[in-house]
């Protein structure tokens, strides 16, 4: 059966060796410099190439012969991509609609590469000059075959930063382009991020050979550089093979890519610059390269060389005659400052999260999406093209809209991990068939309703609460992740460096990790009121920093009693630095008010009728000081009225709870602070609310412009005597809800106020969402408040990559923007 093959020796072990190929080209050719063999999978040619350029920049050799063959065509290889969905039955045809994978090919190819002022000065045939090699891994991802944005990115990024020049003046690459509908919109994502500055329109020309000679795999990398570099010697964009309807997931009309389809002539570009191109390969297994070349012009390369050249002497002169081996880099660092992170993998991990949202007519039709949606996320899916376009630690992901005018159910599902995620959706999949379990798998991140959507004019109210709410690290993890929430602090800081005598409030706020000695330290700072109080109000101004770079903004405001703070803020009355500073001197008027009995306050949980009968009978000074709700109620007042009080209701088996305050406050006892508050709030820029906003003082809107007053004596009408007066929060909830509220939503820490209104609102229709809580993390409660109000009928918009709302951080990290999202908005309506 032998019969006819060759016989085994050392000469047929390169079939078998890859690794033994470099070094049988360099036998036959007697090259005597390094040989050896690059594996990068898809991209191995350009990983030589990337070695080849530096050994030639470190003057080690003088030639370098760069190449790269495959001819695995066997049945398992056949076998191995067939399972996994990527092999195309009939065709490659990048970008277009029909892509649904590749074939394979085979071929070898090489390249001669030489310093540029050698070639020129041997008087070579130059076909092209390399600019800049780029490479990156994607580091952790979500599996061997999912592209990577941030990947993807760097390398792109890193190849120009090291040629030096702009990629706007790049008008032809040559894409990895596999012919996956996933992979080729996640490629013309991560261009049209590099290329943010070009123009949208056909301006710079997209194709992949794989639609001529298929994928080489190994090879892939050499047969792009090749196409490129005669085109840009034959002045000529070559056209893709087969390519006739867009890859529709693709909003081709906000890109700079077109996929020519006929040969057009390359002239000279008008900015003098040498023609220029840009060549992908993207290894199986997350390692990414990407090249920049340019057509040689002899003058300009000269000039290049000579400046290039004349580096590098100086440099030899400056190392002295010790030297052996220079190690000098003609050329700009490949590192671009996409390479130093501001962000460990951990902190990333720290901030991810996102939301599912899913809409059906029946249960059995919800389950399909969600279990269809989950693998497809998770590479379950049997077809190749169900790969996410990004698997991100963002995981932001989102449909454009739910159809709320369809009957059925909607579903939200929140993640704050790819782990948690697939958890959740096995979770929902066994329970969510009983509408008796929706509420357990409401606790843990899994919403549905068959309700209807809120009216469209069902008006949001923003609730802001005060003093009590505190915790340290609030917002910290926000702020790591959207810049609307870190520019809220680092304008706080500004204000109160110069308040707090060269201290900031994030130093001891925005901490976390603390030993028990630091953390008992930054607590006790922080129940300070001269601390507490603008650091609150920074973390409702920080909080409503994230919703409205999601897309929420109220219609109406309220804040309990600091917090009203934040709503006059909010409404426009006072600027941020106005409203830091007035609460920074409320707390130090509160809390510098000097008397023999400071008093105390309590939390009383009772009907709020009893509460009254029973401090009404009390002998000394005790009030109802904030009336929160027909169920919960705080009394202040002197020392010992108050501990009677306790002791009665204690007896009636009320829950009571001593609050740890330095004063009686909303109360006649810090009564001599509101003439200093006042004079200073006087002091103070203050204009009419362009946001309708409730006042404490008496529960009822705060005046506007209409009211032909004086602005400043309208407004500390309302403002001057909150202080010392009880808080009638029950009656502003009421107030709003006549108005059209529906959706009041706490803007801050804890849930004191979801509470309130949800008893206060008992048996009406209403939607009241918290937003941030410690014990369920920061990104957590903000993503399932976001998800509640997605259910209602308010859907989020997402900040996108490039974005000012997200933080520098995570911005660097693999994230995308919307219309890259994991799913596209054309996927989802497939779904």
């Amino acid at each position: 059966w032998t019969e006819g093959l060759p016989k085994i020796n050392e000469d047929t072990m390169p079939g078998e060796l890859a690794n033994v190929v470099a070094g049988r080209v360099a036998n036959v050719l007697d090259l005597q410099g390094p040989n050896y063999t690059t594996d990068a999978a898809c991209a191995s040619s350009m990983a030589a190439l990337l070695d080849g350029c530096r050994q030639l920049q470190s003057r080690q050799v003088n030639t370098i012969i760069c190449g790269a063959s495959d001819r695995t065509m066997n049945a398992s290889t056949y076998a191995k991509f067939s399972a996994i969905g990527a092999l195309s039955p009939s065709h490659s045809t990048p970008f277009d609609s029909g892509a649904n994978g590749f074939v394979m090919g085979e071929g070898s190819g090489a390249l001669l590469l030489k310093r540029l002022g050698d070639a020129i000065s041997d008087g070579d045939t130059i076909y092209g000059v390399i600019r800049g090699v780029g490479a990156s891994s994607d580091g952790r991802g979500k599996g061997i075959t999912a592209p990577s944005i941030r990947g993807q990115k760097q390398a792109v990024s890193r190849a120009y930063s090291q040629a030096g020049f702009d990629p706007t003046t790049v008008e032809l690459i040559e894409a990895h382009g596999t012919s996956t509908k996933v992979g080729d919109a996640t490629e013309l994502g991560t261009l049209s991020e590099v290329f943010s500055e070009v123009a949208s329109g056909d301006n710079v020309a997209v194709g992949s050979i794989k639609s001529q000679i298929g994928h080489l795999k190994a090879a892939a990398g050499i047969a792009g550089i090749l196409k490129t570099i005669l085109a840009l010697h034959h002045r000529t964009i070559p056209p893709s093979a087969g390519f006739q309807n867009p890859n529709e997931t693709v909003d081709w009309t906000k890109i700079p890519f077109f996929v020519p389809t006929v040969p057009r002539e390359w002239p000279v570009p008008s900015t003098g610059s040498p023609r220029r191109a840009g060549v992908s390969a993207f290894g199986f297994g997350g390692t990414n390269f990407h090249v920049a070349l340019e057509a040689f012009d002899p003058e300009y390369h000269s000039n290049l060389a000579n400046k290039w050249d004349a580096s590098y002497s100086a440099a030899m002169a400056t190392l002295g005659e010790k030297v052996q081996v220079a190690t000098v880099i003609d050329a700009p660092s490949i590192f671009d400052n996409l390479a130093t992170p501001s962000m460990t993998h951990d902190e990333l991990k720290g901030v991810e999260g996102g939301v599912l949202l899913l809409n059906a007519e029946d249960m059995d039709s919800l389950k399909s999406k969600l279990q269809q949606t989950s693998d497809s996320l998770l590479n379950k899916g049997p077809n190749f093209d169900e790969s996410p376009k990004g698997h991100r630690l963002s995981l932001e992901l989102t449909k454009a809209s739910l159809d709320y005018s369809a009957s059925g159910l909607r579903m939200a599902l929140v993640a704050t991990s790819w782990k948690e995620f697939e958890k959740r959706v096995d979770l929902a999949i066994k329970a969510m068939d009983d509408p008796e379990k929706w509420g357990f798998l409401s606790s843990q991140g899994v919403m549905i309703t068959t309700d209807p959507a809120l009216p469209t004019d069902a008006k949001i109210v923003h609730m802001y609460p005060g003093q009590g709410s505190q915790y340290v690290g609030m917002t910290l993890d926000l702020s790591k992740r959207w810049s609307a929430v870190s520019k809220v602090w680092n304008k706080a800081d500004e204000t109160m460096v110069d308040v707090l005598g060269g201290e900031t409030l994030s130093s001891f706020v925005l901490r976390d990790n603390l030993s028990d000695e630091e953390k008992v330290q930054a607590e006790e700072k922080l129940k300070q009121t001269e601390y507490t109080q603008p650091a609150m109000l920074t973390s409702d101004l920080a909080i409503e920093g994230a919703l409205n770079s999601h897309g929420y903004r109220p219609d109406m405001v309220a804040g309990h009693s600091l917090g009203e703070y934040a709503a006059l803020m909010s409404s426009g009355i006072l600027g941020m630095d106005g409203a830091l500073r007035a609460a920074a001197a409320r707390g130090t008027e509160m809390g510098s008010v000097q008397i023999d009995d400071t008093g105390l306050m309590a939390s009383v949980s009772a009907p709020f009728e009893r509460i009254s009968e029973i401090i009404g009978g009390i002998d000394g000074y005790v009030i109802a000081a904030n009336k929160n709700s027909p169920l919960m109620t705080v009394i202040a007042g002197e020392t010992e009225p108050v501990k009677e009080a306790v002791s009665k209701f204690e007896s009636e088996g009320f829950s009571c709870a001593i609050l740890q305050t330095s004063h009686a406050f909303h109360s006649r006892i810090v009564a001599p602070a509101n003439e200093p508050l006042k004079r200073f709030l006087s002091a103070l820029e203050i204009n009419w609310p362009n946001i309708p906003i409730t006042s404490n003082v008496d529960g009822s809107w705060y005046p506007d412009s209409s009211t032909g007053l004086d602005v400043k004596e309208a407004v500390l009408g309302k403002l001057a005597p909150q202080m010392a007066s009880a808080v009638e929060w029950t009656k502003q909830i009421e107030t709003m809800y006549a108005a059209g509220a529906r959706l009041f939503v706490e803007v801050g820490p804890k849930r004191a106020l979801t509470v309130f209104a949800t008893q206060i609102l008992d048996g009406k229709p209403h939607l009241a969402v918290m937003t941030n809580h410690p014990k369920q993390g920061g990104i957590s409660s903000i993503l399932q408040a976001i998800a509640t109000l997605a259910l209602a009928g308010r859907t989020p918009n997402w900040p996108s990559p490039d974005s000012d709302e997200l933080a520098e951080g995570f911005r660097a990290g693999p994230i995308e923007a919307r219309q890259e999202s994991a799913i596209s908005s054309a996927e989802w309506e497939d779904l």
